[in-house]
């Protein structure tokens, strides 16, 4: 039974020691107070509920002994996962101990950076950026982070932070730099910082495309068309596009050829056709970073003349 026995004996006269011995029964496991973490330093405090003389650490089987004490620290813990336990002065070892686990490995950071642009790769104004920065082990903040120069908030996503940021009218034609600092580990360990680095294939373009527009027909003066006559189109472009653009002739829609940066249309000559400069409209002319150029009417004096009337002689 656990607590104290006093403990007197008989001779075999029947005489009784006039003294007695006290023997203290304790079978109750000592309780380590102390919380678990992570840390840098390989020392550590451990406090109890009763005096402890006795501990092992890093998952081993050689207790230690120590002079007994309610607190004591242990200088030498291992890189890694250390489980501490201890035992008391009646020799009872804890149920439970206390994990401590040292880590002096710094926390390494991968960016990654994508448009909500139509291409992924690219970004024009308005459009919005979204930086992910994966994070090797958790960090104890978030860091701190501009895009293009403009301080963005991270949001935590498990270990790791995300950030948005929208494109300017201020920012410049290039490649997306990132800065990204002030981050560590649980266990303090800080970061390697990320100054001004290119992230990912994401390019902002704002420059809008443009176009130049060439008109003949295959009339023996092939700046006039008559009946049947065909007109063509020679449509050329700064920079390639996604798609085909629109165009008109005589209101009218044709139909477009090319190769993202030369494109071809041609219209027949018909009866309805009015007698004049033909009314020439292209449209929907958009970049593969999604910005759309100016859609563009050509000048009369620069279109074929549909001209079907006889001449008269006087």
């Amino acid at each position: 039974m656990c607590g104290a026995h006093h403990i007197k004996i008989k001779d075999v006269a029947g005489n009784v020691s006039t003294t007695s011995v006290t023997i203290a029964v304790d079978q109750t496991p000592p309780t380590i107070k102390s919380s678990s973490k992570t840390q840098y330093s390989t020392s550590y405090t451990v406090t109890t509920d009763e005096k402890i003389k006795e501990y092992i650490k890093d998952n081993g089987y050689t207790w230690i002994t120590i002079e007994p004490e309610m607190s004591f620290t242990i200088d030498d813990l291992s890189i890694g996962r250390n489980n501490i336990k201890g035992k008391d002065i009646a020799g009872n070892p804890s149920i439970t101990g206390v994990v401590v686990t040292i880590d002096q490995t710094a926390p390494t950071i991968i960016a990654e950076i994508t448009s909500s642009n139509i291409n992924s790769e690219r970004a024009e104004l308005g459009d919005t950026i979204t930086l992910t920065l994966i994070a090797s082990e958790e960090l104890v903040n978030a860091p701190v982070v501009t895009i293009i120069g403009n301080e963005v908030t991270m949001i935590r996503r498990g270990i790791n932070y995300v950030a948005t940021y929208t494109v300017t009218e201020n920012d410049i034609n290039g490649n997306i730099k990132i800065n990204v600092s002030n981050y560590s580990d649980l266990a303090g360990n800080a970061g390697l910082d990320l100054i001004n680095v290119e992230v990912g294939n994401v390019v902002i373009r704002e420059e809008i495309p443009t176009l130049t527009v060439e008109t003949a027909s295959n009339n023996i003066n092939e700046r006039y068309a008559n009946l049947s006559d065909t007109i063509v189109l020679t449509i050329t472009v700064s920079e390639m596009l996604v798609s085909e653009p629109t165009v008109t002739v005589a209101e009218k829609r044709v139909v477009v050829t090319g190769d993202g940066l030369n494109y071809t249309a041609t219209y027949t000559v018909s009866e309805t056709d009015v007698d004049g400069p033909i009314n020439i409209r292209i449209s929907e002319d958009r970049d593969i970073a999604g910005n759309k150029g100016i859609d563009l009417t050509v000048p009369l004096t620069d279109t074929v003349v549909i001209d079907r009337r006889a001449p008269t002689v006087y």
